[in-house]
């Protein structure tokens, strides 16, 4: 995928690629906390190729988390608090490789060095 990003960005710009890092979900094998190294680690690697990444997290609805307790993953939604804590830290990792962090349809969730974004927007394609 990076080689990918990297060759789609040679040919038409950075702005022609969105990076995705969603849905942020806290589980059992994925806690709050191994996103900011996971993240960061797929930033460098998608630096140069990209000028966005567009993030939101998971709303761990009824079904999803019956689901995943089948599979043995406890899974939560954690507090607003922490989960803007997460994405201005995030958005820090992201500036410092020029690349924007643009929240999907949480707009209550944006912090400082966030914007609210569509999760695709069409009116770039008309």
């Amino acid at each position: 995928m990076m080689r990918l990003a990297r060759q789609l960005a040679d040919e038409y710009g950075p702005h022609a690629v969105v990076w995705r890092y969603d849905p942020i979900i806290e589980t059992d094998v994925s806690p709050l906390g191994m996103h900011g190294d996971n993240f960061s680690r797929l930033a460098d690697a998608m630096a140069g190729a990209t000028d966005e990444v567009v993030v939101s997290f998971a709303n761990p609805y009824r079904k999803t988390i019956r689901n995943l307790g089948r599979d043995g993953l406890a899974c939560g939604a954690p507090p607003i608090e922490v989960k803007t804590t997460i994405l201005a830290e995030l958005a820090k990792i992201a500036a410092a490789r020029a690349i924007a962090l643009t929240i999907c349809s949480q707009p209550e969730l944006a912090v400082n060095g966030t914007r609210p974004a569509r999760c695709i927007d069409c009116l770039l394609y008309t």
